[in-house]
């Protein structure tokens, strides 16, 4: 266990399927991982790591908000891969037009498929 006590950062990445479902069930429910997620960055914050949140809507990490990067070097890849990439259907969010985030990828075509907009639960940040 002495590695990890010398661990300087943190990152949680949540599963998205490089496809308009989810085949392999591997997706989480946001609002099912939240409670775990955020216990786990008050745990490593409070151990002194740096802590980032990936492919996880902004609004729901509330105070933690500022966590979330979903920011990526700039990436020398096939075009062909691409084409394949946006079958995700990143950005799809009720409040797209209003919300100012920067960061938030939104929900995807499979997490929609699966397990809905739940609207209700987001909404748009104050500022990103």
């Amino acid at each position: 266990m002495a590695h990890v006590r010398t661990l300087k950062q943190m990152e949680f990445w949540f599963y998205f399927p490089m496809s308009e479902d989810d085949e392999k069930g591997l997706a989480a429910n946001h609002l099912e991982a939240l409670p775990f997620l955020r216990k786990a960055i008050e745990r490593a914050r409070d151990l002194g790591r740096a802590v980032e949140v990936k492919n996880f809507p902004e609004c729901l990490l509330a105070e933690h908000g500022a966590l979330l990067r979903n920011d990526q070097p700039q990436l020398y890849i096939d075009p062909d891969f691409w084409l394949e990439f946006e079958r995700n259907g990143f950005h799809q969010c009720v409040y797209r037009e209003v919300c100012p985030s920067k960061q938030c990828l939104g929900l995807n075509t499979a997490y929609i498929k699966k397990f809905g907009w739940q609207a209700s639960h987001l909404y748009p940040v104050a500022n990103s």
